[in-house]
């Protein structure tokens, strides 16, 4: 039997009557190319049982639409295009995906659907991206053929199982958007994704053929866990008592800014701290640690873009540090 993908539909006008509708493309794409059975979701808060939608979806697609999220989701008051919204749609899909990640129900998400997905988990978005300076302008050209206004345009990268999956180190995609992610939910944020390391990326490492699955995020220093007494363990314990006093040089100019961004008492869901890295954290965590933070926020603060733009007030970079402290892992624990 075929996994079940429930696809949510949007709203529709043909002449004067009103029906649910998905784009082809989206349930050919799953019927045709991975082999699932899609299964078109009515909207409408009344419409629609998540509840029971959920019993019986194997995955959720939320697909790209015309329509935009209605901004009363995410904190503004009035849309700048009212005849672009969609809230039957919203009414369905919102409360869907907070159940569905509660579930740990499958979902992919495209478009207004990645929009969805953000404001959904507490983000906000760009109402007109391209009305926001240093972003660019991703609205559909109306002067060319419809293929090549959805034509391909920048490649993205895949890692892990979705390259397995696809079979490709890189494809093409499109990018059509009158929306835009401004402030990523926070659960968004905290995510890491599966990944592997192959031959190509480390060829005196991994063999032909081979991969070493791992987990991708921002940046991650991985040593296997020797045993105590061996000679592996105290070369490593030897670079954690040199390198970890040092991470603040490391961190000042003309080192690279992603520096400033490193946080040795960071953890990851599921992993374990190398013991030698976390007794010497243990030993020189208190205040130093603490001031460590602080002058990371400041170099932080001073390399944003706009830093010079207009300052800011001790109440809202108390407020930012605060923050700051939470997104870098230690927050909870100060």
């Amino acid at each position: 039997m075929s996994p079940i993908v429930v696809i949510p539909a949007c709203t529709k006008l043909i002449g004067e009557d009103v029906f649910d509708a998905v784009g082809r493309k989206y349930s050919v794409a799953l019927a045709e190319v991975a082999e699932c059975q899609p299964l078109l979701v009515p909207i409408g808060a009344g419409a629609t049982d998540i509840g029971a939608v959920l019993e019986v979806a194997d995955a959720i697609l939320l697909s790209g639409s015309p329509s935009n999220v209605a901004p009363e989701h995410y904190g503004e008051e009035a849309p700048i295009d009212p005849s672009a919204l969609d809230p039957l749609r919203d009414a369905v899909t919102l409360p869907l995906v907070r159940a569905a990640v509660e579930r740990k129900t499958p979902l992919f998400a495209i478009c207004r659907g990645f929009q969805e997905l953000n404001v959904a988990l507490g983000g906000s978005l760009y109402q007109a991206v391209h009305a926001i300076d240093g972003h660019k302008d991703h609205r559909a050209p109306s002067d060319v053929p419809l293929h090549e206004a959805y034509g391909p345009v920048h490649p993205v990268v895949l890692r892990g199982r979705l390259r397995d999956w696809i079979g490709r180190d890189e494809i093409m995609v499109n990018s059509l958007h009158w929306q835009g992610i401004s402030r990523l939910a926070k659960p968004l944020q905290a995510d890491y994704l599966p990944a592997a390391l192959t031959n190509k990326d480390y060829p005196t490492l991994v063999g032909p053929g081979e991969s070493v699955e791992t987990i991708a995020v921002g940046a991650v220093l991985v040593a296997y866990n020797w045993p105590r007494d061996s000679d592996r363990y105290q070369r490593i314990a030897k670079f954690v008592e040199r390198f970890f006093p040092r991470l603040a040089e490391f961190q000042k100019p003309p080192r690279h800014p992603k520096w400033a961004e490193a946080n040795l008492a960071a953890t990851v869901p599921g992993w374990t701290r190398f013991p030698a890295a976390q007794e010497w954290l243990q030993r020189n965590n208190a205040t130093a640690h603490a001031a460590s933070q602080r002058e990371q926020f400041e170099r932080f603060l001073e390399m944003r873009p706009q830093a010079s733009s207009k300052p800011i007030s001790p109440s809202d970079r108390e407020q930012l540090f605060q923050e700051f402290l939470k997104w870098s892992g230690t927050g909870e624990r100060r």
